[in-house]
C-alpha cells in the first residue's frame, strides 16, 4: 500500500468502476494517486453513480481513503475523518470527537489492533480508536510536514522518521537504529517476500533491508526520476521504482528507464502496486495504467482523466465495499461506476 502523504488538495469524489472479468477495483483519482487491486485495461462501458455534498459528503476535499476490516470506508479530508457505509457518512471532527486535536487529515492507515494512524498536514501523527471514537496524539514531524506512513503485509505499520525509519508499537514507535537506516531520509518503501524491505530514500538512493540488515541496490546518481513516491517488484524480480520523472527499473544488469513504445515514461508517477496476479498497477497524474507483458495499458483509455491537464491519480485501495465496482475519489462527488 502506498504512503499516507500528499498534503494536497483533492477533489474529493468517488467513482466505482467495474471492469470484466475481475474482483473488484478501488481507484482514487484526484490531483495525484491510485489503489487498485486486480484489473483487466480496456475501454468499456459504465454506468455511473454518484454521492456528493448534496448527499452528505461532509466536504469536497477527499485525501485518502482505506477500507477497514468491518467493511467501513474510512476517509480522510480537511475537514477531519469521515465514515461512509455505502449510504450515510459520520464525521469526526475537533468539535466532536475528544483527542483529536488536528483535523486537516491527509492519510490514514489501520493498525492490527483496529485503530486508525491519521496524518495531518502539519506533521502530526494521531491514534483513533473507531470504538471509544476518541484520539490521541502520537508523534510530531521534525519537519512539520505530513507523516509519510506505510501498512506492511503481516499488518505491521512503518513510519519515517525524518530520518530514519520506525514501527508502530502500541502507542509508542519504535525506531530501526541499525546504521545507515537511522540517516536516510525515507520518501517510499516497498514490500517483498519473506519480510524484505525496499526503501526509497532522498539523500542514499534504493536500498534493500532484510533481517535488519541493508544493502543498497542504486545510488542517487543512477536514478533518473527523481524525487521517489513508489516501489514495487514485479513477478521477474525487477524493482519499479516510481518518482516524479517516471519509473526506473533495477535488476541484476543494472538501473534504467522504463520505456513506453519507444520513448521514456516521464510521467510523474505516485502509484505502484502488485496485484494477486502479480502484475503491477501504476498510478501516475496521467491517470491509472496496468502494466501487462512489459507495456503500459490504460485502464480507461476514454475517461476525460487521461487527460494531462485533469486529474491524477495517487493511491489505491482493495475490493470495496461497494459489490463489483471501483470507488474513486475525483471531483466533488464519491461516485460508483460498475459496468453496465
Amino acid at each position: 500500500m502506498p504512503a499516507t502523504r500528499l498534503p494536497l488538495e483533492f477533489s474529493g469524489a468517488f467513482r466505482c468502476w467495474v471492469l470484466p472479468g475481475t474482483l473488484h477495483l478501488r481507484l482514487w483519482l484526484s490531483v495525484g494517486l491510485l489503489l487498485a487491486w486486480s484489473m483487466t485495461p480496456a475501454a468499456t462501458p459504465y454506468v455511473h453513480e454518484s454521492w456528493t455534498v448534496r448527499d452528505g459528503l461532509p466536504v469536497n476535499s477527499v485525501n485518502h481513503m482505506i477500507q477497514s476490516k468491518q467493511g467501513y470506508l474510512w476517509l480522510a479530508t480537511f475537514d477531519g475523518l469521515v465514515r461512509f457505509d455505502g449510504a450515510r457518512f459520520q464525521p469526526h471532527t475537533s468539535s466532536n470527537t475528544r483527542g483529536l486535536e488536528h483535523q486537516r487529515l491527509v492519510g490514514v492507515i489501520e493498525a492490527g489492533d483496529g485503530r486508525l494512524l491519521l496524518s495531518s498536514d502539519v506533521g502530526v501523527l494521531q491514534l483513533f480508536d473507531p470504538i471509544t471514537a476518541t484520539a490521541q496524539v502520537l508523534w510530531t514531524t521534525p519537519s512539520g510536514k505530513a507523516p509519510l506512513a506505510w501498512l506492511g503485509p503481516d499488518t505491521e505499520i512503518w513510519i519515517s522518521l525524518e530520518p530514519g525509519l520506525g514501527r508502530l508499537r502500541g502507542d509508542r514507535i519504535e525506531p530501526i537504529a541499525t546504521p545507515p537506516v537511522s540517516q536516510w531520509q525515507i520518501s517510499a518503501l516497498g514490500f517483498g517476500a519473506g519480510g524484505q524491505l525496499w526503501v526509497g530514500t532522498a539523500n542514499a538512493g534504493v536500498w534493500t533491508l532484510m533481517a535488519g540488515a541493508p544493502r543498497q541496490l542504486a545510488a542517487s546518481p543512477l536514478l533518473s526520476v527523481g524525487h521517489i513516491y513508489a516501489l514495487a517488484e514485479d513477478s521477474h524480480g525487477t524493482l519499479m521504482v516510481g518518482g516524479e520523472r517516471g519509473i526506473d527499473l533495477i535488476d541484476a544488469n543494472g538501473v534504467r528507464t522504463l520505456r513506453d513504445g519507444d520513448r521514456q515514461w516521464r510521467v510523474a508517477t505516485q502509484s505502484l502496486q502488485r496485484n494477486r496476479d502479480g502484475e503491477i498497477l501504476v498510478g501516475s497524474e496521467m491517470g491509472p495504467y496496468q502494466m501487462l507483458d512489459g507495456q503500459l495499458l490504460a485502464i480507461d483509455p476514454i475517461d476525460r482523466r487521461r487527460i494531462p491537464a485533469q486529474d491524477q491519480v495517487l493511491a489505491s485501495e482493495p475490493a470495496g465495499i461497494l459489490n463489483r465496482c471501483i470507488t474513486l475519489a475525483a471531483s466533488r462527488a464519491i461516485a460508483e461506476r460498475c459496468l453496465n
